[in-house]
């Protein structure tokens, strides 16, 4: 496992907006406690190289703005914010590929994650590259909410999403 990327480094989510950088980099969301996730996500998680592993995504430009402002708050759309409200039975009220949650379910699913997830992260440089392929890394650790590029993509957790992509109109 890179080093970085390690259930035991990671800080809580509440910690993570005064230490994250503004420079490109990768990270990783870990559950605390698996208790906390629906049953059939906890079930699926024991199954997993790293049962805590979540999400690995990357920062483009900004850690700070990709971790704690998108994926953290949602101030702009971000793919593990959506995940994590699907999982957690939120839908949206409109849908589209870019759903979006009401104001109270938003404010729920940020409380949970704040309450619940740890971040680790690396901006280092390795041989040339702009770090270690994000691909490479979810292929290798499938990440319970990770979906494009996972060979272990949670059937539950597109169902839920595809729901999501319906808005209220949609049925379980």
């Amino acid at each position: 496992m890179a080093d970085w990327l390690a259930f035991e480094r990671a800080i809580p989510v509440l910690e993570v907006a005064a230490r994250l950088p503004h420079r490109p980099g990768k990270y990783a969301f870990f559950i605390r406690d698996l208790s906390q996730l629906p049953a059939a996500f906890q079930s699926e998680a024991k199954t997993r190289p790293d049962r805590h592993l979540l999400y690995i995504g990357k920062a483009d430009v900004s850690l700070f703005v990709r971790v704690w402002e998108q994926e953290c708050l949602h101030r702009h759309p971000g793919t593990f914010f959506r995940s994590v409200g699907a999982m957690l039975g939120y839908r949206s009220p409109i849908g589209g590929r870019n759903y979006e949650f009401s104001a109270s379910d938003k404010g729920a699913v940020v409380d949970w994650l704040c309450g619940n997830l740890s971040v680790a992260w690396t901006s280092q440089q390795i041989a040339g590259s702009h770090l270690k392929s994000e691909k490479v890394l979810i292929e290798r650790h499938t990440p319970l909410l990770n979906i494009a590029g996972n060979p272990r993509k949670f059937g539950e957790l597109q169902r839920l999403r595809g729901l999501c992509r319906q808005g209220m109109l949609a049925k379980e």
